[in-house]
């Protein structure tokens, strides 16, 4: 009885821990996070460009960045939120970074070439 009990009590705490499986958009964030002096800041246009280029993802590739870089899940809960087998979700993110990686490295090159 006490092991079940004991049992219990540890998927309770487990459950309450976990954050919300429900994704939230970046641009959700946008009102609370103006500035006047924002446009001159680099690190907040290379969010919106970060922001851009994420729409550009295949969806499921997205969705699991999103959910792991910014709502800070794990491989496994991201597996277990999405319903999906730990290796494709491995899969899904490193081909997602891979991809953002190359984009952000072309939109760099454009920068450069256009001011």
């Amino acid at each position: 009885m006490t092991l079940t009990r004991n049992a219990a009590i540890d998927r309770l705490r487990r459950q309450q821990r976990r954050p919300q499986a429900a994704p939230q958009s970046l641009d959700d964030f946008l009102p609370y996070l103006v500035d006047e002096n924002i446009d001159n800041d680099p690190q907040w246009h290379d969010g919106r460009v970060i922001r851009e280029l994420l729409k550009t993802l295949p969806e499921e590739q997205a969705q699991a960045i999103e959910l792991a870089f910014f709502q800070g899940y794990s491989h496994s809960q991201l597996a277990e939120a999405l319903q999906l087998p730990l290796g494709t979700v491995k899969t899904r993110v490193r081909l997602g970074l891979q991809k953002l990686r190359r984009l952000w490295e072309d939109a760099i090159k454009e920068q450069e070439t256009h001011p």
